[in-house]
């Protein structure tokens, strides 16, 4: 859901615009206090300021940003921008956060895989050592079969070309 703060008249048309570009439904508040308790009361993609409301109330504005979450804030100027010109601000700032999400997310499961890669070369390695100790007690061996077997089918899993 999208949150466009404006005290501008063509606000509620404007939401309208958005919600059709975007397809995300989206409300209006005309003020500060209004946003504020609608961003407590829900969940919002976006928070779309009117650069108009942050002139005229900055200090109320600024108590909005703890408010936002993991919402994309998107500043605009209703009074010399088209609806549709919003709508495609707004769109265009979306998709960028979700480039930026995804390529985040690719970024930790690399650093997560390469982590447990260097790990699993480790105990795989030290299962294939103390398996080839003189005298091991057959269940000792069972288990270290076990825990070799299970680090890895892990490794397989990560998509890891451990070997060890």
């Amino acid at each position: 859901m999208i949150l466009l703060v404006t005290p501008a008249r063509r606000g509620q048309e404007c939401a309208a615009v958005i919600e059709q570009i975007t397809t995300q439904p989206t409300q209006c508040a005309s003020s500060c206090q209004e946003a504020a308790a609608l961003l407590r009361a829900g969940e919002y993609t976006a928070l779309v300021c009117d650069q108009l409301l942050l002139d005229a109330e900055p200090e109320q504005a600024e108590q909005l940003l703890p408010l936002l979450d993991r919402a994309t804030l998107v500043f605009v100027n209703c009074a010399i921008h088209g609806a549709e010109r919003i709508a495609r601000q707004v769109r265009s700032a979306l998709e960028r956060r979700k480039g930026e999400e995804q390529r985040a997310r690719v970024s930790a499961q690399r650093m997560l895989r390469s982590e447990l890669s260097g790990t699993l070369t480790a105990l795989l390695l030290s299962c294939d050592m103390a398996l080839s100790t003189n005298g091991l007690p057959e269940p000792a061996e069972d288990k270290l079969r076990i825990v070799h077997e299970l680090a890895t089918q892990l490794s397989t899993q990560l998509g890891d070309e451990v070997s060890a």
